[in-house]
């Protein structure tokens, strides 16, 4: 619970963390009954920004899905993160590419950012015999590009920023 202090700076007071039940390191797999879930480091929107990917299944069918831990660039303390998140969204799209496990699946936290609620909403309409509309490698990539596009923009101001100071 966070406790408000009126009129000071800094005036959220943050709960001591939890501590930890399992620190997870990049690629580890995580068990919880019949899913397993793959950790994968992916800095940029945060330093600690962790995605993570499992099967899902519908029927017979089972698809690799992600959840990419962020999505935006905010709380950018310089050109090094950005790199890091480029560089985070490259991997990510070799991931949603990789001839073995393909993604193509992306259950974002922010559903509105993929069109992720249009698409359940087509699950109630879907006829037998068509493809999951959640089942989108296509949207997906198309969306990592555009992100990546924004992150090298951003890039450039952020190398500006930091060579007139």
């Amino acid at each position: 619970m966070q406790k408000k202090t009126h009129g000071k700076p800094n005036a959220w007071v943050m709960p001591a963390p939890a501590p930890n039940d399992l620190i997870v390191k990049d690629g580890e797999a995580i068990s919880m009954g019949d899913t397993t879930f793959y950790a994968y480091i992916t800095p940029g929107h945060t330093w600690g920004t962790t995605s993570y990917v499992m099967d899902v299944k519908e029927g017979k069918n089972t698809y690799r899905a992600i959840t990419i831990g962020g999505l935006g660039l905010n709380a950018i303390d310089g050109p090094e993160q950005v790199e890091a998140y480029i560089s985070s969204v490259d991997r990510i799209k070799r991931m949603v590419n990789d001839a073995q496990h393909p993604i193509s699946v992306h259950l974002t936290a922010h559903p509105f950012s993929n069109g992720l609620i249009e698409a359940s909403e087509r699950l109630k309409t879907r006829q037998p015999g068509q493809v999951n509309p959640l089942v989108d490698a296509k949207s997906l990539l198309e969306q990592l590009d555009a992100l990546r596009a924004g992150a090298v923009k951003r890039l450039e101001r952020e190398r500006v920023q930091m060579g007139s100071h």
